[in-house]
This record gives C-alpha cells, sequence and structure tokens, in this order.
C-alpha cells in the first residue's frame, strides 16, 4: 500500500496471459485493489504500455508479436501511439 501512495512512478512488470491463454490485462481488475489509477507503465513480454490522463497507450511491441495478437491478448481498450517500437 505505501508503494502506491507514495507519489512515485509504478511500474507493473507481469506476463501477458495466464497459462491457459487468456488475458491478464483486463477492462476491470477482479483481485482486490490496495490503489486505483496509480500504474505508470506496464511491462509484460509481448508490450509496453504507458497509462496518461486514465488512458492505455500500446509504446512499444515485442518483435515475435503483432498488433493483431495484442488487440486479442488485452481485454480493456488502448490507443496505438504514432510512433510504435519494438523491442
Amino acid at each position: 500500500m505505501d508503494l502506491v501512495t507514495s507519489g512515485s512512478k509504478v511500474i507493473v512488470i507481469m506476463e501477458h496471459c495466464n497459462k491457459h491463454g487468456a488475458p491478464k490485462i483486463l477492462k476491470q481488475c477482479t483481485l482486490p485493489l490496495t490503489g486505483t489509477r496509480v500504474v505508470n507503465m506496464l511491462i509484460t513480454e509481448k508490450a509496453v504500455f504507458e497509462f496518461q490522463h486514465n488512458e492505455m497507450f500500446l509504446k512499444e511491441i515485442a518483435k515475435e508479436s503483432s498488433l493483431e495478437d495484442i488487440k486479442k491478448t488485452v481485454e480493456g481498450e488502448f490507443h496505438v501511439v504514432d510512433n510504435l517500437g519494438t523491442f
């Protein structure tokens, strides 16, 4: 709880999908929350997202992935930046 209320930059690093291939990036969290709208960046093995003004932006995509794959494996809405990078 202290981390999400400290005013620090919050970066989440996680797997993109669960072991069954279902999205882990959801429209709404299904677990108890310690803070809301506190994540600044989300990094997975497939993509890098940044949060600005309560919106999610796709900033980078893995070379092994595609935009179509990201769209299929993200439940929530996101915007794609004009200068989409790869890693």
